[in-house]
């Protein structure tokens, strides 16, 4: 899991003064190479917002411990 380099990434950061950026990248719905019905911007909007949820959990405790921290949610394949 990628979770696990976060304290290597975390010392690495902090030994050269700069942020993490923590990334999350969701595949559009597609069906038979087609977008899924219903994969409208509302879907894909609200899928955003659960993933920068997701990584706000481990970014918030990152800025607890000092770290400078940004989250990235990308829509892509």
């Amino acid at each position: 899991m990628a979770e696990a380099a976060l304290p290597f990434a975390q010392t690495v950061a902090a030994a050269f003064a700069v942020p993490l950026t923590l990334v999350r990248v969701a595949q559009p719905l597609y069906l038979f190479g087609e977008p899924a019905p219903g994969s409208d911007d509302d879907l894909a909007a609200s899928l955003r917002a659960s993933l920068r949820e997701y990584l706000e959990q481990p970014a918030g405790e990152l800025r607890r411990q000092g770290a400078k921290v940004n989250t990235v949610v990308l829509m892509g394949e």
